[in-house]
Parts: structure tokens; C-alpha cells; sequence
């Protein structure tokens, strides 16, 4: 393996001294690998270099500090006029904030589904088109309605909407749509037999 300076700081080892046409200890990016990634990490970059899969992979490092670094890795095979494999070029990137993102909004999801399924208050889900999308229990029984008319897209934001409350309901979506954010506000729907 040669490595550039950023590749040590990605997995937080000091820069080997290497004489001219040394290579660097390929068990310092394998021990740097963490231990359940390593298996399926090392099994890719064999077959990779045999050139019977494509080297595109993330997998997690560990630093000397106890850190878990999230590496996103790409490989390019590189053959002699036979085809036969030669060597591999790569490069690294740290994807860790990207995973940190993720691993909140998964977080931030599975609670507001808590939320929505516990049925403490009605909710929806709406598109632009007017169409609702999804809802709970709690609001389907509280216009009369059930899963099936949902499932078969019967529920439509401006038909349960009062004429007297579609120009509020319009001026706080075209507000959604510019700020990305609403207040609450109050509105009446109309029930399924027709109050």
C-alpha cells in the first residue's frame, strides 16, 4: 500500500518512514479496519483485486482514541496488456458526519412513527397535490373513515376542507412551500356523513 498524508489522518496513524520503493504494512489499514467490517471488507478487496467485483464499499475504522470513523472506499483495478491485475488505485473519504445525519433522522423518524401510530391525536400526511397520503387511526375515525377509503385514495385535503377554511389552508401551504415550516393553526373538516 502507498499512502498520502491525508489517508494516515483519515485512520489516525503517523505517516511511516519508508525507504525508496517501500510499501507500507498493509496489516496497518487491516488492524485499523473495524473488527466487524473487516471480514466482509477484506473478503471485497480480494475479489476486487482479482477482478471479480467492483472495490465500492463503506465500512468503520477505529482510532487509537477509541473513535469510530466511517470511510466510504472506491477501487479501480488497474491490468497489463493481457488483462491481467496489476495493482488497485483508491481513494478514501471520511462519511462519518453523512452517517451521524443519518443515524438521527432514522432516530428523529422512528419517534414521530411512536407518535402517529399511538393515536393520542389525529395525523396526517399531505401531499401538494391536496392528496392525503397517510393518517392514523385516531383522524380517520375522527371524519368517519377508514384504512380501506385511504388505501383507495378517497380522502382528499380540499374535499374535507369547508369552503370558509380553503383560503387559510391555501396561504399556509404556499408558506410551507417558502420557508419550509408552518405554525398550528385551527380548522374545521367535514365528517364523511356530511357535519
Amino acid at each position: 500500500l502507498v499512502w498520502d498524508e491525508r489517508m494516515y489522518s483519515l485512520y489516525g496513524v503517523a505517516p511511516v518512514e519508508l525507504g525508496q520503493n517501500q510499501r507500507l504494512p498493509y496489516d496497518i489499514w487491516a488492524s485499523s479496519v473495524h473488527p466487524d467490517d473487516r471480514p466482509a471488507t477484506e473478503q471485497l478487496l480480494y475479489a476486487a483485486t482479482r477482478g471479480e467485483a467492483r472495490y465500492d464499499t463503506e465500512f468503520r475504522v477505529m482510532l487509537a482514541d477509541g473513535t469510530v470513523r466511517h470511510i466510504k472506499a472506491y477501487g479501480e483495478l488497474l491490468c497489463d496488456a493481457q488483462g491481467q491485475p496489476q495493482s488497485m488505485i483508491g481513494v478514501n473519504y471520511d462519511i462519518s458526519d453523512r452517517k451521524q445525519a443519518e443515524a438521527a433522522l432514522r432516530q428523529s423518524e422512528e419517534k414521530f412513527r411512536r407518535v402517529f401510530d399511538s393515536n393520542v391525536v389525529g395525523t396526517i400526511f399531505i401531499n401538494f397535490e391536496g392528496l392525503i397520503v397517510d393518517a392514523n387511526d385516531c383522524f380517520l375515525e375522527m371524519l368517519g373513515y377508514d384504512r380501506l377509503d385511504l388505501q383507495a385514495g378517497r380522502l382528499n385535503w380540499a374535499e374535507l376542507t369547508p369552503p370558509e377554511y380553503r383560503a387559510q389552508d391555501i396561504a399556509a401551504i404556499e408558506h410551507l412551500r417558502q420557508h419550509e415550516a408552518i405554525a398550528p393553526w385551527e380548522k374545521a373538516y367535514v365528517h364523511r356523513n356530511g357535519h
